[in-house]
């Protein structure tokens, strides 16, 4: 009364994998031809005897034409960077060469500022050394 495995397995047949209409083949399943199947063209033949130079003859060691290298001439005067014209009422040059800055904080919200803070933000501040050099790139250079 015992049937072997191999034909209980035969036997059933998932309801994911066989479908009326067999469009579902089930999650596992994959619908790829096999590589005996496939036939492959033969591949073109390599490019690379036409690519590679010609060879080189006694008398034409010296010189190659197929790849000259030309220097190309620089200009020695570099063209100005344009700067930000936001910038121009909002920083100034000391005669150190320095930048100066108003205060942030200072422009709106005052009433919620105690007297000692709105005293502080008073003066004017510099600006930090890792601005400089592209403040002056930007034409801030002029004392």
């Amino acid at each position: 009364m015992s049937a072997s495995p191999s034909c209980a397995l035969s036997s059933f047949t998932s309801p994911m994998v066989s479908t009326p209409l067999g469009g579902f083949r089930g999650r596992f399943e994959r619908r790829f031809a096999s590589s005996s199947s496939i036939v492959r063209a033969p591949r073109p033949p390599t490019m690379m005897k036409a690519l590679s130079p010609p060879p080189l003859t006694a008398g034409a060691t010296a010189h190659r034409g197929y790849a000259t290298s030309q220097k190309v001439k620089m200009s020695k005067t570099r063209t100005k960077i344009k700067g930000y014209s936001s910038w121009k009422g909002r920083f100034s040059v000391t005669a150190s060469g320095l930048f100066r800055r108003k205060q942030k904080g200072k422009r709106h919200m005052g009433f919620s500022k105690t007297p000692k803070q709105r005293r502080q933000l008073r003066g004017t501040k510099l600006v930090d050394k890792t601005l400089e050099r592209p403040m002056r790139k930007l034409g801030f250079s002029m004392v």
